[in-house]
């Protein structure tokens, strides 16, 4: 089934009338940038992403993600993994797309502190013991 594209007018529509949108000025801006785009056929647009090129041919997509949370608010990033609203715990590991409120309240279920310096301190280890 193939989705239908909407215009760049009826996008900035679409995030102006959501209320949850956390960056809305500059999906904005970048919506108002569009319509002077050098590339113009390259523009697809969908009520959920943004997808584009640059001046040197770079493509660009953003998505609209949901903070994890559960606030509602809307996020929309271009790589939930380099977004400004990645969220991982003290070891690196992804946790997901948080948004500030959510991620320093209770809402944010992973600890942010070093949960174990070493399995041999906490009494775990994939090793056979060697008595």
């Amino acid at each position: 089934m193939d989705r239908e594209q909407v215009t760049i007018d009826e996008m900035k529509q679409i995030v102006e009338s959501d209320p949850n949108v956390v960056n809305k000025k500059y999906i904005l801006k970048m919506l108002e940038e569009l319509k002077i785009s050098k590339y113009p056929n390259e523009i697809e647009l969908y009520p959920d992403v943004i997808s584009f090129y640059t001046d040197y041919h770079v493509q660009v997509v953003y998505m609209k993600t949901t903070c994890k949370g559960g606030c509602g608010k809307v996020l929309w990033t271009n790589k939930p993994s380099t977004s400004q609203w990645r969220r991982s715990d003290w070891h690196g590991i992804y946790t997901g797309c948080y948004c500030d409120d959510c991620y320093n309240s209770e809402s944010y279920p992973y600890r942010k502190d070093n949960y174990a310096e070493s399995a041999m301190f906490e009494g775990e280890t994939i090793y056979e013991e060697d008595y």
